[in-house]
């Protein structure tokens, strides 16, 4: 299982990567193209919003999956160590509540607008809201798992 993590991780870092050199690209070009020739590419701006919404997932997902996303640990840190179990698998039953919500309303909007073009690049619209839905769909995935393996500890009595 932790094989198929780290492929999914290293795919995930590339994509990742391979959207950040596309948005550095498309940016650096844009700004030497308005400061030098006076001009610019106007579909440089819808692209990198693109690449924006794309980052913004992916890059949730590397955090989450190395554990360096925000943590608010101050309740936990009140609370006695024995019921921390609690506090752990309630805060994962609320995220994969909440990620089916956001997964649900993003493929309703992803529907709504799948026709829909881009003024400038005439891009799909969709594209943004599929950044949505796959991530929420990956975050979902991981919370869903992290929470059976709270589960099946707990009932083994092997969680501390």
């Amino acid at each position: 299982m932790e094989r198929i993590g780290a492929t999914v991780d290293k795919i995930v870092s590339s994509a990742l990567a391979l959207v950040l050199l596309f948005m550095f690209t498309l940016i650096f070009l844009n700004v030497v193209l308005r400061y030098v020739f006076l001009t610019g590419l106007p579909i440089a701006e819808e692209l990198a919003r693109f690449g924006f919404l794309w980052t913004t997932f992916l890059g949730a997902f590397l955090a989450v999956r190395e554990d360096r996303h925000i943590g608010i640990t101050g309740l936990k840190g009140m609370i006695d160590s024995r019921h921390h179990r609690i506090i752990d698998r309630v805060t994962y039953a609320l995220k994969v509540i909440i990620l089916m919500v956001v997964l649900v309303g993003a493929y309703e909007i992803f529907i709504a607008n799948i026709g829909g073009r881009s003024p400038v690049s005439g891009a799909p619209v969709a594209i943004g809201f599929l950044s949505i839905m796959t991530g929420s769909a990956i975050l979902l995935t991981v919370f869903i798992t992290r929470l059976y393996v709270l589960m099946v500890r707990s009932k083994r009595g092997t969680l501390q």
